[in-house]
């Protein structure tokens, strides 16, 4: 989405983030009405060698990671929201994808299958933003003002 947008992607193993990590609000992303619900810092599943390099125009960055600055960014003339993060993976469709990966997940992150099985966990709050962003864009009808 960002290199469609005008941004810019790049592909970085040196960057790669596989498994639960941690990730901070900007400030914008705690007055922001879909990304303010998860408190900073938040965990979310990760799993990526990808990542934006630079943010398309007319965005607002969100959050970010130790590694990764543009962990999720909204247009700031649309209700266009994007992560690098999965919201919509929790721990167990995480292990999923990592058991059908094995090998994979051995090569990008540097540790083995179980060590990173091991330091997985329960990402409620980041697993909820799909929820909250459908109750605030998606099932408003139109001219309705935002909630709180």
């Amino acid at each position: 989405m960002a290199a469609a947008m005008g941004g810019e992607g790049a592909h970085d193993r040196g960057r790669a983030e596989v498994g639960t990590h941690e990730l901070v609000l900007t400030p914008e992303g705690l007055a922001d009405p879909v990304f303010a619900m998860l408190g900073s810092p938040f965990k979310a599943q990760l799993g990526h060698e990808d990542h934006v390099e630079r943010l398309p125009p007319h965005t607002t960055l969100l959050a970010s990671s130790a590694r990764v600055a543009h962990q999720a960014y909204r247009f700031d003339d649309a209700p266009i929201y994007c992560t690098q993060f999965h919201p919509e993976l929790d721990m167990a469709g995480l292990y999923a994808r990592f058991a059908a990966y094995p090998r994979y997940v051995e090569e990008v992150a540097g540790t083995s299958f179980e060590v990173l099985v091991s330091r997985l966990a329960e990402t409620p709050d980041a697993n909820a933003l799909i929820r909250r962003f459908a109750e605030l864009h998606v099932r408003r009808p139109a001219g309705r003002p935002t909630p709180p």
